[in-house]
């Protein structure tokens, strides 16, 4: 190997590692260490720039599988408990990310509990069952 070769492989090994630092990092989250006060920032980020965006549909996108997730219980448990929820069936992704913001900004003690949790109990507050209503 040539000193330039030599000099070149090293060079190249240096800014390697600065480039990969330099990525955007913030979703690599998994979302079962997500925070309700992580999840409250995702939904409340800036619709102005990419990454903001990129937030927000990945807000919209957990609470509405939270939202799938509790719906499939109800209809495939016959022992249904207080995790029933009666979202209309045309609400979208988007209004149940603003029912969690509302939720989650009047309970901010609790922002350290785990997101999922927290977006149960906004749709549940959100979306009561009327007994007649009842899965």
């Amino acid at each position: 190997m040539t000193k330039a070769t030599a000099i070149f492989v090293s060079l190249l090994g240096l800014i390697c590692p600065a480039h990969a630092q330099s990525e955007d990092r913030s979703e690599e989250v998994l979302p079962m260490y997500l925070s309700a006060g992580g999840l409250l920032n995702d939904c409340a980020a800036s619709s102005l720039t990419s990454l903001g965006r990129e937030r927000r549909r990945f807000c919209a996108g957990f609470i509405s599988g939270v939202e799938e997730s509790m719906r499939l219980a109800q209809e495939t448990s016959q022992n249904v408990g207080s995790d029933v929820i009666c979202a209309p069936p045309n609400v979208s992704a988007r209004q149940l990310a603003e029912a969690y913001v509302r939720y989650a900004n009047q309970a901010r003690e609790r922002l350290g509990r785990p997101a999922a949790e927290m977006v149960v109990q906004a749709l549940r507050d959100t979306y009561p069952c009327q007994e007649a209503n009842r899965p």
